[in-house]
């Protein structure tokens, strides 16, 4: 993590820092002197609860847009001005980021599951999503509020896209490299399984239901 956030700033310096820690108790002592702003969830509460706790400290800051990245050193902070050019070039409200367009470095398992979990998506959304389990992404938070997005763990990614789209959010997919460090995975295959087919079945059920007209 401290290594990864000075590398934020040395690709942007002007780049505020928030890092959410998730299940590290308060008097735990966290030496990250990059960062601008620390948060804690003091009981781990998944990434998903993370990332909106993080959202919403930042538009409360006065904060227009975020960029997420995972602390693992799968997302390179030197591609975080190729976001930012695209976000305005395009006038996106989400960019994401697209491992898939070469996988030369992802092992075969999550190949299959995030090709799988893609594909899913694709043909509920009626478009191309290009990698939808991607975390590291530029966000407009202004547009934040008009989502319900309330998985709590891997399932919070892909259900903010898919509201995303329905919403008529613009969007846009940037190639960044599969970098995998050969640490212990966070996802759970069978239970964040059940927790992304049961975001599908909600989120089709309240397509149906008229939510996102």
């Amino acid at each position: 993590m401290h290594q990864l956030c000075a590398e934020i700033k040395r690709t942007i310096p002007d780049l505020s820092i928030y890092v959410v820690l998730d299940g590290v108790p308060d008097d735990v002592v966290v030496d990250l002197p990059d960062t601008d702003l620390i948060l804690r969830l003091p009981i781990n509460q998944g990434k998903g609860a993370a990332l909106r706790l993080g959202f919403e400290r930042l538009i409360a800051d006065g904060f227009d847009a975020v960029i997420t990245l995972d602390a693992d050193g799968q997302h390179p902070p030197e591609f975080i001005p190729r976001f930012i050019a695209l976000a305005e070039q395009s006038r996106a409200d989400l960019v994401v980021g697209d491992r898939l367009s070469d996988m030369t470095g992802m092992p075969w398992d999550r190949r299959c599951s995030n090709r799988l979990s893609t594909f899913v998506m694709e043909c509920i959304a009626f478009r191309k999503l290009h990698d939808v389990q991607c975390g590291f992404r530029w966000m407009r938070l202004s547009r934040w509020s008009e989502l319900h997005v309330d998985g709590n763990r891997f399932d919070f990614e892909p259900q903010l896209i898919l509201q995303g789209v329905w919403k008529k959010w613009r969007l846009a997919f940037v190639p960044i490299p599969t970098i995998y460090l050969h640490s212990d995975s966070s996802i759970h295959r069978i239970p964040d399984t059940i927790r992304f087919l049961r975001m599908i079945g909600v989120e089709v059920f309240r397509k149906l239901s008229g939510k996102y007209r």
